[in-house]
């Protein structure tokens, strides 16, 4: 289950697609783990959750940046987070 405040793995770092060329010329991040070699892609609204993962931001607090850029409701925010939480836990890109 995904921390109230959830934390990226140390291992990961991230950089802005705009850097690299990726099979999308949209915005976003690239994460790379280093321990690992795996390379993960977030689009621009991915990317604004990713940014926040640093164990100091709650879900609650992470949605309301959302609803700041995004014109969503938040029961569909809270939605997206979900699935989107449950997948990087899968992943294993929390700290544990």
């Amino acid at each position: 289950m995904v921390s109230e405040k959830p934390r990226l793995k140390s291992s990961l770092t991230f950089e802005e697609k705009m850097s690299y060329n990726t099979r999308e010329n949209e915005a976003g991040l690239l994460l790379l783990d280093y321990v690992t070699d795996n390379i993960y892609e977030a689009n621009d609204s991915g990317a604004v959750v990713v940014r926040l993962c640093d164990g100091s931001h709650t879900i609650d607090n992470i949605a309301d940046k959302l609803l700041e850029e995004y014109d969503a409701e938040r029961d569909r925010i809270m939605s997206d987070l979900k699935v989107l939480f449950t997948e990087m836990e899968k992943l294993g890109l929390f700290e544990e």
